[in-house]
């Protein structure tokens, strides 16, 4: 079962454009991952990704995150 993970996100007026282009994202972002396992993973224990929410956490104003199965409602 294929679950599609897309998270929105707003920087703080604030933030420091260098800061914000180091990262090269815009404002969105689309994932895809084979099982709900797979998703859990990504966003509780992987090392990567963990390390980019802290360093972003601090210039983030919102972050919104959409998860669906395609076909499931």
């Amino acid at each position: 079962m294929t679950i599609i993970h897309t998270v929105l996100l707003s920087f703080k007026p604030d933030a420091d454009p260098k800061v914000v282009s180091d990262f090269g994202l815009t404002h969105g972002m689309t994932l895809e991952f084979e099982s709900e396992a797979d998703r859990d993973f990504y966003v509780k224990e992987d090392p990567a990704h963990l390390d980019v929410v802290a360093r972003l956490k601090d210039i983030i104003a919102d972050v919104r995150v959409i998860d669906f199965t395609p076909g499931t409602f």
